[in-house]
């Protein structure tokens, strides 16, 4: 199983958030290092902390190879208004965050495809949802282990959850006080907990 962290998960535990550094802290303790990609430590980095540190020395960033930089180049150019971060993340196939059971696998040496994940969660953003809701999906969807895929809302608390059955993907909308049930990790993810502390909105409002 492999944890990838988002720029928001590293800025919720420098700020010791007490659900993130929970969940951090399970992670660490059942013996994994989490995923840091170059783009989100560059995001989160705003200098040398004790807390930094701390979190450093617990995940495993991963580099930017050559390939990856040349085609977040080209989006950078293509895409008017973006920035460098949006841009490697749209030309990466980077998922917000991304569950995958057994030891990751990549599709070539530059390591920046996970070409076996068991649920991939992408969050809208108006850079990034064309990619995620086009090519980037479809790619995810051939891979056979892939059995959950989440497109979560920016902008309201609003989950499109696609499940692999046998015959195809079937796609449910999650709204407030619902509950997401991950098939691919029998797990439940309920809405408050997604959005929790999202748009000033406690998960008391949310449930």
């Amino acid at each position: 199983m492999t944890f990838t962290f988002d720029t928001g998960m590293l800025i919720a535990l420098e700020r010791r958030k007490q659900r993130a550094t929970e969940a951090f802290r399970n992670i660490v303790r059942r013996g994994f290092l989490p995923i840091v990609p170059a783009v989100v430590y560059v995001e989160w980095w705003r200098g040398r902390s004790n807390i930094r540190e701390e979190i450093l020395a617990a995940v495993v960033v991963e580099d930017m190879p050559p390939s990856l930089c040349r085609a977040a180049g080209e989006a950078l150019g293509a895409v008017k208004g973006s920035t460098l971060a949006d841009a490697i993340v749209m030309a990466s196939y980077y998922p917000d965050a991304t569950v995958v059971c057994g030891a990751a696998e990549f599709a070539d040496e530059e390591r920046d495809a996970i070409v076996n994940p068991t649920v991939v969660v992408e969050v809208l953003s108006d850079s990034t949802e064309r990619r995620d809701r086009g090519a980037k999906f479809h790619d995810y969807r051939t891979i056979p282990g892939c059995a959950d895929y989440l497109m979560c809302s920016s902008v309201e608390p609003f989950v499109e959850h696609y499940t692999r059955d046998a015959d195809g993907w079937r796609l449910r909308e999650y709204g407030a006080g619902e509950v997401v049930m991950l098939r691919g990790i029998e797990t439940k993810l309920a809405m408050a907990e997604i959005y929790a502390k999202v748009f000033g909105a406690t998960a008391d409002k949310l449930a």
